[in-house]
């Protein structure tokens, strides 16, 4: 049963996992130390929280009698300063190895092209960040790292600050490649 999950994700089909395997046979880099003691400086991960604001109206959101519930909506924020280097935790998800993905907005792809993190069904703090839009400045990187383990490889996906960012200043992650760089 171990050999079909990686990162807590269990393989869609054979397929997936016999291509997923043949790929990974030694092309993408090991991380060697990966640190995530709780007394770290640089982590910051329990200081991250879902902070609530009124938003603009959301046509998507469910509706009473024609009218919005809410336009209540939430901001991933530090409630520390943060500084470029700091750990922001990991983010959720399933990892993927396929060649189509569904909702490329809830997906971050690998080092690999065929790699990714579906977080489309999750609902971690850091699955909540916003998307950098055209005008916005990125603050957080998302970088696969690959662990070697008994039981074969395995992926997590940390969040790290870019650049300083003040308490309940919201994160914002690049945004996913366009479905033309996907598509190779």
């Amino acid at each position: 049963a171990l050999a079909h999950w990686v990162g807590g994700s269990q393989w869609a089909n054979d397929e997936e996992k016999h291509a997923y395997q043949t790929a990974i046979s030694g092309d993408l880099p090991a991380e060697t130390e990966i640190n995530l003691d709780g007394d770290d400086p640089l982590n910051k991960a329990i200081y991250i929280f879902l902070i609530p604001y009124e938003g603009p109206s959301n046509p998507k959101k469910r509706k009473i009698g024609g009218e919005p519930v809410s336009n209540i909506t939430v901001a991933v924020c530090p409630i520390v300063p943060v500084v470029p280097g700091d750990f922001l935790g990991v983010l959720s998800g399933k990892v993927r190895y396929a060649t189509e993905v569904g909702n490329i907005t809830k997906y971050v792809q690998g080092p690999s092209p065929n790699l990714w993190l579906d977080f489309s069904k999750f609902t971690g703090r850091l699955s909540c960040m916003k998307i950098a839009e055209k005008d916005d400045e990125i603050n957080v990187k998302l970088s696969w790292k690959r662990i070697d383990c008994e039981n074969g490889p395995d992926w997590r996906i940390e969040v790290t600050a870019t650049k300083p960012i003040g308490p309940f200043e919201q994160l914002l992650h690049p945004a996913p490649p366009s479905r033309a760089q996907v598509d190779l």
